[in-house]
């Protein structure tokens, strides 16, 4: 992973988001932050890019988070309990 590509995307209910890619495009991850325990590495998990609308998908206990593509539309995954909080971040509860 190329650490010059880290980028914060949001901070959604005390919880930060940050995504990074590969240097060649061809991998994402996904990471959280609770703010509430800055010293505390909070979770996160990396995938292919592909054609898929989800690129990572990471499950911690009572929260599943998932990096998806710019063109990815939350009303084809609301009905399974996804809510959108950032252009390329659907959230839920697990």
């Amino acid at each position: 992973m190329d650490i010059n590509t880290s980028r914060f995307l949001i901070s959604n209910e005390g919880t930060d988001y940050y995504v990074l890619t590969s240097s060649d495009q061809k991998m994402a991850c996904l990471f959280v932050f609770d703010q509430n325990a800055a010293d505390e590495f909070g979770g996160g998990g990396c995938g292919g890019v592909t054609g898929a609308p989800f690129l990572v998908g990471v499950e911690l206990p009572g929260h599943k988070m998932a990096l998806v593509r710019n063109d990815a539309r939350i009303s084809d995954y609301e009905a399974e309990g996804w809510k959108q909080i950032h252009e390329n971040i659907f959230v839920g509860d697990s």
